[in-house]
Formats: structure tokens, sequence, C-alpha cells
């Protein structure tokens, strides 16, 4: 055998074994993962509330404030009986003035007014005959009504001498002293009308449509942890043009008076 004979031999042998090789070789094993079945649970929507939290600052007030004043001048404070934080009842006498000055101008006020009347009446039996004058009829009727007129306002004026308070309520300012003396129309004292007082605020124009009348509050004040139940009881119907606000009333429970002015939100 020649050599390119013993060479093709050699290669067919080489092919066969290598097919052999192939065909014998053990395949591969796949192996398959099976995942466990998902499981979906139902659940049913169910509409709920959402409470939305507005946050507003404001100061204490009282609920009606109630001033005590006297159109009486230049006279001086006898007493006075009331002070800041009492709680008064409606006719309590707060404070007594002066009233010597005026007793003194009545007593000379009432002679007059007896010689006018006496007056008065002599010319209404000489206007029937004629032995009067209808001016001077007029004259002396005038000068009795005038009289009259101011011997009332001085009765009046004294008994007006007895400052007292005019609702129930608590003093929550007191403006005068014994022995000061009276100017018109000066503010005596202030009164919380019934002893209610509130959180006045102001809410920006932006969330007026998210608060509501009679909405439920919590109102923390200054020097306490816990916050106070509150209701909003008044909202005002303006905008303030500058601040662009309204005014808003929280009412607060009967049995907590707050100080005048306290802070809270």
């Amino acid at each position: 055998m020649n050599n390119k004979k013993k060479l093709s031999l050699g290669i067919l042998v080489l092919i066969l074994v290598g097919v052999g090789y192939a065909i014998m070789r053990p395949k591969p094993v796949i192996k398959t993962v099976t995942n466990p079945p998902m499981i979906v649970t139902m659940a049913t929507a169910t509409p709920k509330n959402v409470t939305e939290t507005v946050t507003i600052n404001g100061t204490i007030a009282p609920r009606d404030d109630i001033i005590i004043s006297t159109e009486l001048t230049g006279l001086r404070v006898l007493s006075v009986s009331a002070d800041e934080g009492d709680t008064v009842k409606k006719g309590q006498i707060l404070a007594v003035l002066d009233n010597n000055m005026l007793i003194n101008d009545g007593r000379q006020l009432k002679a007059d007014l007896d010689k006018a009347a006496a007056d008065y009446q002599r010319a209404q039996s000489m206007i029937k005959n004629g032995a009067i004058s209808r001016e001077k009829f007029d004259e002396r009727q005038a000068n009795f009504q005038s009289l009259k007129a101011r011997y009332d306002n001085n009765l009046l004026q004294q008994k007006r001498t007895n400052l007292t308070a005019p609702v129930n309520g608590i003093i929550y300012r007191r403006q005068i002293n014994a022995g000061d003396l009276i100017q018109g129309n000066q503010i005596l004292f202030n009164i919380a009308a019934r002893g209610e007082s509130e959180l006045a605020g102001a809410v920006p124009e932006a969330i007026l449509s998210r608060i509501a009348i009679e909405g439920a509050a919590d109102i923390l004040l200054t020097g306490r942890e816990q916050p106070i139940k509150g209701t909003i009881r008044m909202i005002a119907p303006r905008i303030n043009n500058t601040s662009r606000t309204a005014e808003i009333r929280l009412r607060l429970p009967k049995d907590v008076f707050i100080p005048i002015g306290s802070f809270g939100q």
C-alpha cells in the first residue's frame, strides 16, 4: 500500500471516530422550572372622608364687648367695687361717682321750678278772662316746661352716678380708680357679656371655600399643652382689600374663659 492510500485511510478512520463520538455523546439535560401560581386578592373600593387641616392664627376676644361709660363730666370717683376678672350680674354697682354737685344743682332747680309752676298756674287762670296777654302766657309756660325738663334731667344724672353692669359677664378691663376725675364719654369698664370669649382671626381668600360655619376646630393656646375644642361661629361676608383676608370667629366652650388678648392657633 502506497503512501497516498495510507493517508486516505487515516483520514477516513478519524472521520468515523468523530462521527461516532458525536452520536454516542450524552445529550445535555434541560430542566424546566415551574413557578407557583399567582394569588390575586380582590377588594371592594369604599369611599372615605378625608380631613383637611387649615391653620389660622388669632387672638382671644370677647363674644360681645360691653363698654361702660358715662356722659357725666367733672365728677370725681368716690369708690370702685369691681375689678378685672370679676364676674358681675346685671344691675350690680361697679363704681360710685360723687353726686354732691348734682344734688346742690337739683335743690336750686327745684326751688326755681316751684316758683315757675306757681306762675304758670296763675297764668292759666288769667288767660281765661283776658287778664294776661297770650305772649305773657306763652312765656310763663315755656319757662315752666324748661325748668321741669332741667330738673328731671338732674334727677336722672343723680341716679347715673351709680355705675351698674348692664349685663351678666366678666370684667376684663377697668380704667378708673377712686379719686379720678371723670371726663365725658370716658370708657370706664369693658365687660365680656355672659363671660363668653372666642378666637378672632383672619382667613386668606384662597382657602375660604375649604371652611364652613359650625366646622370643628382644635385651638392651641399659649401656655396650654392640650388644645380645646371650638367651632366656627362666623365668617365675614367681605374681604379686606389690603390683606385679602376675611375675618373669622371661633366659638369657645362656655365653661372656658380665656384671658382676652391671648394668642391662639
